[in-house]
């Protein structure tokens, strides 16, 4: 299915959700279906956990069309410093086949992905150290 046709008060995103919550279930994973509030931005979509592979915080885009949020672009890369990674799987239409979606789980065994995926335009969305220390200083003045 060509993702610019498709039309749904859903999008894309919410129907591969779906089809991969099914699937890592069906592999035994643990997923948590995350929605992020004012307070959460930056989170993947799920949180996925199996006894034997560990944990995985797993994001999904369309490849066609997908952008990250300020949030995760901001987010993802303080995890990563922290050691923290985040994976995505990366679809192309409404619902995956099985063959496609065999390729993409084999992502969640490597190192994290989502440097993959990063445009060279969010390097310039993430603050500087300096940025930060004169949001800080603002902040103080602010407050005297």
């Amino acid at each position: 299915m060509d993702p610019a046709k498709f039309r749904s008060r859903r999008g894309i995103e919410s129907f591969l959700q779906e089809d991969w919550i099914k699937f890592l279930n069906g592999r035994g994973w643990m997923t948590e279906r995350l929605v992020g509030n004012a307070m959460q931005k930056g989170l993947p979509d799920i949180f996925a956990h199996h006894p034997k592979h560990g944990s995985r915080w797993i994001d999904f885009k369309v490849l066609q069309k997908y952008e990250y949020t300020k949030a995760q672009i901001r987010t993802w890369p303080l995890w990563e410093s922290y050691g923290l990674g985040v994976y995505i799987i990366a679809g192309t239409c409404k619902h995956p086949d099985f063959e496609e979606m065999d390729r993409e789980y084999q992502v969640l065994f490597g190192p994290p992905n989502f440097r993959k995926y990063w445009k060279p335009k969010y390097n310039k969305m993430i603050p500087t150290e300096a940025d930060i220390d004169n949001l800080l200083d603002q902040l103080a003045k602010e407050s005297e």
